[in-house]
C-alpha cells in the first residue's frame, strides 16, 4: 500500500489519485496488526520513489 500509485483514468476520481498519507499507512499497520495479521509486509516510508513505479500503459496485459 505504501508505494500505491494512482492507475489510468484516475484523475476522474480525486478521492484515488493521491498517494496515501504516512498516517493512513500507519492506520492500516495498526489495523492488521490488531486482526491479527501474522504474515504482512510493512514497508518503510523512504522506499516508495518514483524508480520503483512502472509504467501503467496497459501494454502485455
Amino acid at each position: 500500500m505504501n508505494q500505491y500509485t494512482p492507475i489510468v483514468n484516475s484523475s476522474k476520481f480525486p478521492e484515488l489519485n493521491r498517494k496515501i498519507t504516512e498516517e493512513e499507512y500507519e492506520e492500516l499497520v495498526d489495523y492488521a496488526i490488531e486482526i491479527g495479521v501474522e504474515n504482512g509486509f510493512i514497508q518503510e516510508g523512504d522506499t516508495a520513489s518514483e524508480s520503483f513505479i512502472p509504467e501503467f500503459d496497459g501494454k502485455g496485459v
